[in-house]
C-alpha cells in the first residue's frame, strides 16, 4: 500500500490504462471464443447433415473396439440392414465374407487393415462383404483415422465395386480366352499401337521373328522387317488409323508371299488405339492360283472352240457358258452368266428330273451322267438337248461341269424312223407270205397241205395267206368249154 502511495499520479493512470486494456482483450477473446464455438457447432451440424445426407455409405468405428458407432442411411441400405440401430455396435467381421480374395481369413486381414490406418492416418484396400441376407459384395474401402474429443476413431466410406469386379473378372477371363485362341492359331497374330510397338503377339509370330512373346512386348515391329518392307506397312496401318477401316495387302518376304489384315481397335468416340495384324502365307495357295488360272485358260481356250455347248454350275446358276450353249438357248453370255440356272430354261416337265440328277452328284452319289431332257429356248421353242456332266470343284466348292448337244434334229429323225417301221408293222401284220416248195399235182393243180391231203388251189391259198378269191372264166377256157357260146360272142 505504501508503494501504490508512492506512485505518482501519472504512473496510477498508467496502470488503470494497461488494466483497461486487458480487460478489453479479455472481452475480445471471450467474444470470439463464442464465436468460435459457434462456428464449430454450425461446422458440426452442417458436417453432421453431410453426413447423414450423403448417397455414398458413411461408417464411423471405434479405433480400439472396432465397433460402429455411428453410420449413414446409406449404409444401412448398403448393408442389407433395416435401420441403423441394427448397424451401430456391429464389427468388420459382422458384415465381411468369412474368407477374402486371396483365400485369407477375414478376421486377421481385418486387424492388419486398421492398423494400417491407425498407423498411417489413412489406408485403402478392396474387400469381400456379406450382406444380412448372406449376399457376398464387393467394396472398395477408404478409411481415415481421426481424434474425435479425445477419443480415437476411424470414419470410412464404401464403393460398391461388384459389378467392376464381374467386369474385370469376365475381361480377365476374355483376355485369356483370347490369348488361347491367338496362341492356338496356326497363323501369325500381332497387336500394337498406332506407332507399330507390340502389345501382344501370339507364339507363331514369336517362333518366326525367332523371338519369345516376352521379348516382342514393346518392341516396334518395323524393325523386323527390311526398309522397303517397313515402309509399305507402316504406309498401310497409318491408313487404319487414319480412315477407322481395315486394310488387306500382300508382300513378300525371302521367297514367300504373306497376305496380311489390319483391323481398328477403336475407342466410343472412334478413336484407334490399337491395330489387330494377322499375317498367312499364301506362297502355296498363289502358286495353286497360277495353275488353276493357266488351267482355265486352256480350258476356256478348248471350250471357246468347242462345236457343243459348254457349262459350269454352281449354286443353281451358271458360272461360265460358251458361245455355243448361249447360242443352242438362245441367250447372249451375259445373259446368262451369273444370273441363270436350269430353272430358267429346263422344260418344266423335265425339271424335277434334273434337279435330282445335281443333287445325286453335288452330294457325291455318282461323280458323272448322261442323260436327255427337254430345254426352252429365249423364243419358246421347245428343243431337246443330250447332257454328259460330272463333279469338280469350283473355287473351294463343288459344282458340275458338262457338255450340252441339241439332238432336236436326231429326235425327229428318230421319230420319223420309229413312225416309218410302225406303219410297216401293221402293213406287214396284214399280210400271211407263202414262202418255200409248194406240192401240186402237175394234172389237176390241187396242192397238198401238211396234213398229207390234196386242197383246191384256192382252199389251200387262202387258207395260208390273207387272200380270197372270186371265180370267173378266162376267153381260152371259155372257148373251149362253150364253143357255141364264144362263136356268138365273136
Amino acid at each position: 500500500m505504501m508503494e501504490d502511495r508512492d506512485k505518482s499520479k501519472e504512473q496510477l493512470l498508467g496502470e488503470l490504462s494497461e488494466i483497461r486494456q486487458r480487460i478489453i482483450e479479455l472481452e475480445r477473446l471471450e467474444a470470439e471464443h463464442k464465436l468460435a464455438e459457434k462456428a464449430l457447432r454450425e461446422n458440426e451440424e452442417y458436417a453432421k447433415s453431410l453426413f447423414t445426407a450423403s448417397h455414398i455409405p458413411l461408417i464411423v468405428m471405434d479405433a480400439e473396439t472396432g465397433r460402429y458407432v455411428d453410420c449413414n442411411a446409406a449404409a444401412v441400405q448398403i448393408y442389407g440392414y433395416s435401420n441403423r440401430e441394427e448397424v451401430l455396435g456391429k464389427t468388420p467381421l459382422d458384415v465381411s465374407a468369412p474368407i477374402q480374395y486371396d483365400g485369407s481369413d477375414s478376421a486377421t486381414e481385418a486387424k492388419k487393415h486398421i492398423q494400417a490406418c491407425c498407423e498411417n492416418g489413412s489406408h485403402i484396400f478392396e474387400w469381400r462383404h456379406q450382406r444380412a441376407n448372406g449376399q457376398i459384395w464387393d467394396a472398395d474401402v477408404y478409411l481415415m483415422f481421426l481424434q474425435h474429443r479425445e477419443k480415437s476413431l476411424i470414419q470410412f466410406k464404401l464403393q460398391d465395386i461388384t459389378e467392376r469386379k464381374k467386369a474385370k473378372e469376365a475381361i480377365k477371363e476374355s483376355e485369356e480366352t483370347l490369348r488361347s485362341l491367338i496362341n492356338a492359331s496356326s497363323e501369325p497374330l500381332l497387336l500394337t499401337d498406332p506407332e507399330g510397338a507390340i502389345l501382344m503377339a501370339n507364339e507363331t509370330m514369336a517362333q518366326r521373328l525367332g523371338k519369345s512373346v516376352r521379348e516382342l512386348i514393346g518392341v516396334c515391329q518395323y524393325d523386323f522387317f527390311s526398309p522397303d518392307i517397313a515402309q509399305n506397312r507402316k504406309k498401310q496401318f497409318d491408313k487404319v488409323v487414319r480412315t477407322g477401316e481395315p486394310v488387306h495387302f500382300e508382300d513378300k518376304r525371302e521367297g514367300r508371299t504373306y497376305e496380311t489384315s489390319a483391323f481398328p481397335v477403336s475407342d466410343e468416340r472412334g478413336k484407334v488405339l490399337k491395330i489387330s495384324i494377322f499375317a498367312r502365307d499364301i506362297t502355296e495357295r498363289k502358286h495353286m492360283e497360277e495353275v488353276l488360272s493357266e488351267s482355265e485358260d486352256k480350258f476356256r481356250s478348248l471350250a471357246e472352240k468347242s462345236i457343243v455347248g459348254v457349262y459350269l454350275l454352281q449354286d443353281g446358276i451358271f458360272k461360265y457358258v460358251n458361245e455355243k450353249l448361249a447360242e443352242i438357248l438362245g441367250y447372249t453370255i451375259e445373259e446368262m452368266l451369273d444370273k441363270m440356272g436350269p430353272q430358267n430354261v429346263v422344260f418344266p416337265e423335265d425339271l424335277p428330273m434334273l434337279e435330282k440328277n445335281v443333287h445325286r452328284r453335288i452330294s457325291g452319289e455318282i461323280k458323272s451322267l448322261n442323260y436327255e431332257f427337254r430345254v426352252t429356248t429365249k423364243n419358246k421353242d421347245i428343243r431337246n438337248v443330250e447332257v454328259f456332266s460330272s463333279l469338280t470343284i469350283y473355287k473351294g466348292k463343288p459344282s458340275i461341269i458338262g457338255t450340252f448337244l441339241d439332238i432336236t434334229g436326231r429326235k425327229r429323225a428318230e421319230e420319223e424312223r420309229e413312225g416309218l417301221i410302225l406303219k410297216l408293222r401293221e402293213a406287214l401284220s396284214q399280210v400271211k407270205a407263202l414262202s418255200g416248195l409248194l406240192p401240186i399235182c402237175a394234172s389237176c393243180k390241187k396242192i397238198r397241205n401238211d396234213k398229207g391231203y390234196w386242197e383246191q388251189m384256192e382252199v389251200y391259198i387262202r387258207d395260208h395267206s390273207e387272200a380270197d378269191f372270186t371265180h370267173g372264166i378266162c376267153p381260152e377256157c371259155v372257148q373251149k368249154l362253150y364253143p357255141e357260146y364264144y362263136k356268138k360272142k365273136q
